[in-house]
């Protein structure tokens, strides 16, 4: 288990809070599973939500600019998640990509979708994928997790 510093702690709320003001996220909006992880304390923040703010900045770094609108609709998704194996799926969609970041860039966020297309007519696309020198390798995060039994 990884030690969680005061300083981490700081730095994980002022990364939410960044998104919430610059991707337009109400708090008033979260559904439980987040509301019940997020204080406004630092000291008081939950584990899980520091681990994943350490993941949407490294996300948020090694992003094609077609897939900036898709994550933030995936941010904005897991905070307003209303079940705990909602919230779990739109976590584990975003800790696969947080881990490949620092070793592969740039990743795409729904890559088979055109740009600007309507949400209800979206084709069916991987998660993302990733550009390698021998080809463009597609992953399915949701299919690869395993979710604990909650």
């Amino acid at each position: 288990m990884a030690l969680i510093t005061q300083a981490k702690r700081i730095h994980s709320l002022q990364v939410w809070k960044q998104a919430f003001d610059r991707y337009d996220i109400e708090l008033s909006d979260a559904g439980k599973p987040f509301q019940s992880r997020w204080s406004e304390s630092p000291a008081e923040l939950s584990d899980d939500l520091v681990f994943s703010a350490e993941a949407f900045w490294a996300i948020s770094n090694s992003l094609t600019e077609k897939s900036i609108p898709v994550f933030v609709e995936k941010l904005k998704g897991l905070v307003k998640c209303r079940s705990e194996k909602d919230y779990l799926m739109c976590l584990a969609e975003l800790e696969v990509p947080a881990l490949l970041s620092p070793r592969v860039s740039p990743i795409a966020f729904e890559p088979a979708v055109p740009r600007g297309a309507s949400p209800a007519c979206k084709p069916s696309s991987s998660d993302y994928s990733i550009s390698m020198p021998s080809a463009e390798w597609f992953i399915e995060a949701t299919t690869m997790c395993k979710l604990p039994v909650t």
